[in-house]
Parts: C-alpha cells; structure tokens; sequence
C-alpha cells in the first residue's frame, strides 16, 4: 500500500492487491475496480466437424489456443503482482489535482514470442486449408500455394490467382467470397502481416492503460463517516456526487513509469479508473498499437476455425 499527502490535509492510500486498486482517504474506503481486462479465453461454440478431415488445419488452430491460453495465465499472474500503482498529487505551482502511473515491473519478456508463435499457427492453418483443397481434388499442393491475403480488394476472374491453383471450382469460389483483405477482412489482413512482421522484427507487446474519467463534485458540509454513513460537519471524505458530465474515456500507449494519465482543477473532484491491459506496440506496418495482444488473437483465431468449418462442410 502507498499513501500519498492529498495537498488538503489528509492522505490517499492506493492499494493494489489481488489486482485490483482500491483507494482510501484517511483510512475511509473512496473507490475500488479491477485492473484485471476481461478474458475471452472461452472461444465461441463452432458447430461440430468431422475429425477425419482438414486435421492439419484443426491441429495448428489448436496450438494457437494453448498459446493464447498461455498468453492469459501470464497476464493473470502478472495481473497479481502489483505492476502498476495510480498516484495523485497536487501541482505545488499550479494547486491542479494531478494523476500518475507508477510502473514498478515491465510486462513478461515471453509476450512477444508467445503471441508469435500463436500468429504463426493461424497463418499456417490457412495456408494448410489450400494444400488439404488441391489434395481434395486429387492434386499435388505447388511451392507457393497458399491462402490469399492482399492488401486491397480485387475482382479476380476463376482460374487466375496462382496461390490457390488447383482446388475445384466450389473451393476457389468460397476463397474468393471471404476478400481477405484490408478495410472488408481487416482481422485476416492484419493476421498476414503480424505473420509477416514476427517472421524479421518479432511482435511488439507494450502495456496499454484505458482511463475512465468520471467528474464529480463534492457536496459542501456533507461527509463520509468511519462507518461509510453520512454525516454532516466533519467526517474522513467528502460526500462526491454525479456531476452530469459525460464519462470519458482515453487510452495511453505505450504506459510508461510516472507518466501523468490526467490533471484537472484543484476544485474539481474527478473519479479515475486506469484499467491496464497487455496490448500491441507500434509497428512501423499497420496501426494497431494499443490494442489488447489475447483479445485479438481470441477475435482472429475463431475466425480461422469458422472458416476451416465452412470449407469442410461446403467444399468436400
């Protein structure tokens, strides 16, 4: 537990056990959340296949679960060992409430191999789904076959795209409705390239903080008491209301140690929640910096499965 002088008289406590930040004033309970980021760990339901076919395919989509899985005991556990500490001081020069991310442990080296590793089996199991159609179809897979994924969309005539040659016509047309590509399949185009980008650089993890802003104002002689009832006169806090202002919401990326999340006016009283996730870090390829590394892999990885399914059930 940290505590801090309030500028006012009194002292902020900040304690984030178990991960979850809870904050005192004077001893008095003020407000207490998860820095915890919702696990999608439990994949969604596809509908039953045959197990006797596309087992390569299958077989590379789970590896990438135990990844992501993985992925999630380390943010877990991370999650428990007190990482991260939200501060709140007031500017000596200016009298501004000011609040801060302490980082006191960087995210685990092994994020980013991990979450490579588990790109490289989905991107594999797409490529494995074209070899297992052109065998299908009695044919030898080519060097360069593959599952095509381009940067724009194109209207590509039947016959004409090399990397799927050979798969039947009922194959080649269900490729060729997916349009795996930016801005109409954004989630496999950006699945190409983070295969692609791992393959020379490795994926970036940072740690990303979206902070929740909600104003409040303190309603004059009313107070908190020991026993968290209302009194009037004097107490441990004072008694905050809604203010009517609009929750707000912004994400700081990457968080990096004593960065300053938000100041407001010294009369003016502000709720601030900083919710921390494991996210993706700047690529100089596409932008998605900030976003959550397991939610996206979790969001990609149901994706191939269900176009794995649809093959099975509609090509054979």
């Amino acid at each position: 537990m940290t505590e801090k002088p309030s500028g006012g008289g009194g002292y902020y406590a900040v304690n984030t056990n178990d991960g979850r930040t809870t904050t005192y004033f004077n001893g008095a309970l003020i407000q207490s959340y998860s820095q915890e980021t919702q696990s999608l760990t439990t994949f969604r339901p596809v509908k039953p296949t045959d197990p006797s076919k596309l087992i390569g395919p299958k077989l590379k989509v789970e590896r990438a679960k135990r990844h992501i899985a993985e992925l999630a005991n380390l943010a877990a556990d991370f999650a428990t060992r007190n990482a991260y500490e939200l501060t709140h001081d007031i500017d000596p020069q200016t009298g501004e409430n000011v609040f801060r991310m302490l980082v006191h442990e960087p995210i685990p080296r092994d994020v980013s191999s991990i979450a490579g590793d588990a790109v490289h089996n989905l991107r594999t199991a797409l490529d494995y789904l074209v070899c297992d159609l052109v065998r299908a179809n009695g044919k030898t897979p080519h060097q360069n076959g593959g599952f095509p994924i381009e940067a724009r969309a194109k209207r590509s005539k039947p016959g004409t795209i090399s990397k799927i040659q050979g798969v039947r016509a009922s194959a080649e047309k269900l490729i060729l409705r997916i349009k795996a590509c930016e801005g109409i399949n954004a989630a496999l185009f950006r699945l190409n390239i983070l295969d692609v980008f791992d393959k020379h650089n490795g994926i970036v993890a940072v740690a990303a903080a979206t902070v929740q802003l909600s104003a409040r104002v303190e309603v004059p002689g009313v107070f908190i008491g020991p026993n968290g009832t209302f009194c009037i006169g004097g107490g441990l806090a004072s008694l905050m209301i809604d203010a009517g202002t609009p929750t707000q919401f912004r994400k700081i990326c990457p968080l990096e140690n004593d960065v300053e999340i938000h100041r407001s006016p010294g009369e003016f009283r502000e709720e601030i929640q900083a919710s921390i996730a494991i996210s993706f870090g700047k690529t100089s390829i596409i932008d998605i910096e900030g976003e959550p590394i397991i939610e996206t892999l979790e969001l990609v990885t149901n994706i191939v499965e269900r176009i794995i399914g649809m093959f099975e059930r509609r090509a054979f």
